[in-house]
């Protein structure tokens, strides 16, 4: 089972468990929610496995992208060999400091001033995709009732 399989699992169970006493017929609530399309889910879906991607020739350094912390995608430089980053990351190596670091590495947890970094993981959505589609089904569910 993959990640996107897990979720619609989890998105169904929740949203069973909140409408199941608001409708009589649990049989024709279960089909209709079979039958909803997801697109909220499967964008961020997209967009995290769009995150992860090893791509060579991409630069290797860690962009801020709205607390998400991906991959810059930026070419190498093709001015240096054998460079691993972008023209303005190679520029940050040179100065010694990569300020978000590698995107294969950990996340740093401070920034060059030593404060906090507060990232965004990404799963932290999910229970505000669930909410909203709950809102959604519950709308179409009232709607055709």
């Amino acid at each position: 089972m993959d990640l996107r399989d897990a979720l619609d699992r989890r998105l169904r169970h929740d949203i069973l468990e909140e409408l199941r006493y608001e409708y009589d017929n649990l049989g024709q609530l279960e089909l209709m929610i079979d039958t909803l399309p997801m697109p909220e889910l499967a964008s961020i879906m997209d967009r995290q496995r769009e995150s992860t991607e090893i791509q060579e020739h991409r630069c290797c350094a860690r962009v801020w992208d709205n607390k998400r912390g991906t991959r810059c995608s930026l070419p190498k430089s093709k001015h240096l060999k054998d460079s691993e980053y972008c023209k303005k990351h190679q520029e940050q190596m040179m100065k010694g400091v990569l300020r978000l670091g590698r995107h294969d590495e950990p996340k740093p947890t401070l920034n060059e001033k030593g404060e906090r970094i507060d990232w965004d993981e990404g799963f932290a959505h999910l229970e505000t995709v669930f909410q909203y589609q709950q809102v959604l089904l519950h709308r179409l569910i009232v709607s055709h009732h």
